[in-house]
């Protein structure tokens, strides 16, 4: 097989999962613009007659999405404050104190930092 040829079929095969992974995405958007009257898509949602705004007019009139939205910035923006504070100053400890077993606390902490979140889920309950 020459480089080109590789390249074709690996160009085709990103292709293809790029499609996979995105017609999922499109149809929800076209469903989404919908008018409110037409409720059964056809081919998944790929036809409509029309496009309409007003189900978003919907979520943003009967929902406080925005007010939601803002909560969920605040949460997040302190959250990471709190971990970047956190953080900074358990590095400057491993980097630069010395302290009773560092090396065994320094690889106790990479371990858990190995940990995939899941994996924690059943023991803490």
């Amino acid at each position: 097989m020459t480089d080109r040829s590789k390249k074709f079929i690996s160009t085709g095969f990103i292709m293809s999962l790029a499609v996979v992974w995105l017609v999922p995405i499109a149809m929800m958007v076209i469903v989404s613009l919908m008018p409110p009257d037409q409720r059964a898509p056809k081919f998944g949602g790929l036809l409509i007659n029309g496009i309409s705004g007003a189900n978003y007019l919907t979520v943003f009139n009967d929902a406080p999405i925005l007010r939601h939205y803002l909560n969920s910035f605040i949460i997040t923006v302190s959250s990471v404050a709190m971990v970047v504070l956190a953080s900074s100053l358990a590095a400057f400890a491993f980097a630069r104190l010395s302290f009773f077993m560092k090396e065994v606390w320094y690889y106790l902490l990479m371990v858990t930092l190995m940990l995939p979140i899941p994996t924690l889920i059943v023991p803490i309950f």
